[in-house]
């Protein structure tokens, strides 16, 4: 039999519950969990003995976000198996168990699961199942900020796949290796696998995994700065999310677009995606996503000037982030509390806090958090009173934001340099960092403001004014009195 392009097994005596079966995982495919489940529980009822069709009904339970009764289900069906039950029962059940553990921040837990089923199946010699734990092994190693160890797992699920007859590796292994060339800045490479996968996947009509990777390549599309396409493909995921039930696919879309609308100034509708998001992530236990909703409530507050309420909330998804082992972003947040620092706070701790922080982006490859490492003790030198060699280092970190292939980070520390460059009169020097701004960022309100100030500076004062009213146009709520009090001098300037 087959289902969704996949072989079925047969459960049952009973061809009623192998039709529901195999209709459940077509169901499943496509990203319908609820009516999916309800097939399964109909196969259960025909062929009450068969693990596989109750396994399936845990992980409904598990991919609707209803973590407590998907716990409940796993846990019973292990007891029930015990420790010398079939292997490929075991197989599933650590794999399917250990990425809730994983969603639930049990990270020791999650890792024991699936290296049990690694061993189990390596011992069946069956590539399919391994080529799928060393997948979930290589997401785990990533997000505690082993970047070599994720790939080289990543690598061997490549292999056990192919090894199993595949003609090419399966989208879930290509798109896994996206996220590993986000994290390490090579976001090229990561559109470039994010577009195979979601075409693999659209073809499987593997819906909930298509939805997924649209998500990823909207992230890729925001740190590119292109953000028109980005929220198109936000909204997109969002849509194929609600359409299946995928409470946290919605929640990480909520996400996604609330850091979206910090970008562009619309901070109060990124305040209220985010903290919906951290309502969701509490009701579906994801450990993570409570995390991450802090995180970007923290640059929402920043953004305001609650620099009170941000620190505190950089503190919470830190320690948040710190409790279940997900080391890169745990730097991520260390990151954002010393780069505050460095404006309202202690320079000379942040500056420490950047250079202690910037080594351990380089020891795990983290080019993006290397870049910001520098970018936030360039902000500290300043803070000191050292603009020359605050300038120095920054140009470092727009060098290390290119070599990271990062269009939109280089862009944003361009314009901080040229603001830099500007405050102390080098009009040259920051007019080709305008330039490359402007380039990447045209409609950003920081661009606009430097263009502004530009102009200016090139004594063309209707000019300044132009790019200053569409600065106040594009900025939203991230537009100041300072920015109303520079336009008006711009306006009184006699022609």
């Amino acid at each position: 039999r087959r289902g969704g392009g996949r072989e079925v097994r047969v459960i049952s005596d009973d061809p009623f519950a192998n039709e529901a079966y195999a209709r459940g995982l077509d169901l499943q495919l496509q990203g319908d969990s609820a009516q999916a489940r309800a097939l399964f529980e109909a196969a259960a009822t025909q062929a009450p003995e068969s693990f596989w069709p109750r396994y399936e009904i845990a992980l409904s339970h598990r991919i609707l976000g209803e973590s407590d009764v998907a716990l409940s289900q796993f846990l019973a069906l292990r007891d029930e198996l015990g420790d010398e039950g079939d292997a490929a029962k075991r197989v599933a059940l650590n794999n399917g168990l250990g990425i809730l553990y994983w969603r639930l921040g049990r990270m020791e837990d999650a890792e024991a699961c699936y290296e049990e089923a690694l061993a189990l199946s390596l011992q069946g010699n069956d590539g399919v199942p391994t080529g799928t734990v060393l997948i979930n092994l290589g997401i785990l190693a990533r997000n505690r900020g082993d970047l070599e160890e994720a790939r080289d797992f990543l690598n061997r699920a490549v292999t056990a796949f192919l090894d199993a007859g595949y003609e090419e590796p399966p989208g879930t292994v290509v798109a896994t290796l996206g996220r590993l060339d986000m994290q390490e800045g090579n976001l090229a490479a990561a559109e470039d696998r994010f577009q195979r996968a979601a075409a693999s996947f659209r073809l499987a009509a593997a819906r909930r995994f298509e939805s997924i990777t649209i998500r990823n390549l909207a992230e890729v599309r925001r740190m590119q700065g292109r953000w028109e396409e980005s929220r198109a493909l936000f909204d997109q995921a969002q849509s194929m999310a609600r359409e299946m039930g995928d409470r946290r696919g919605e929640m990480a879309g909520r996400l996604g677009i609330a850091e979206l609308d910090v970008d562009t100034g619309r901070l109060a509708e990124a305040e209220a995606l985010a903290r919906a998001a951290a309502r969701d992530a509490e009701d579906i236990d994801d450990a993570a996503g409570v995390a991450d909703a802090a995180g970007v409530l923290g640059t929402v507050h920043e953004a305001r000037g609650d620099y009170a309420a941000a620190r505190s909330a950089y503190v919470e998804s830190r320690d948040r982030f710190d409790a279940i082992e997900a080391v890169a972003r745990v730097i991520d947040q260390r990151l954002r509390l010393a780069c505050l620092e460095a404006r309202v706070g202690d320079a000379k701790a942040a500056a420490r806090e950047s250079k202690e922080l910037w080594e351990k982006a380089r020891a795990g490859d983290f080019a993006i958090a290397m870049a910001e490492a520098q970018a936030c003790l360039a902000e500290a030198k300043l803070a000191l009173g050292a603009p020359d060699h605050a300038a120095e280092v920054m140009a470092g970190a727009i060098t290390s934001a290119r070599n990271a292939g990062n269009p939109a980070l280089e862009a944003r520390l361009a314009s901080r340099l040229a603001e830099i460059y500007l405050d102390v009169r080098r009009a040259d020097a920051a007019e080709p960092l305008v330039g490359l701004a402007a380039e990447v960022l045209p409609e950003a309100a920081d661009t606009l403001r430097l263009r502004a100030r530009l102009a200016w500076a090139r004594e063309r004062p209707a000019e300044a004014v132009e790019f200053m009213e569409k600065a106040r146009a594009s900025a939203g709520e991230l537009w100041g009195d300072d920015d109303e009090n520079l336009l008006a001098s711009f306006r009184e300037a006699p022609e």
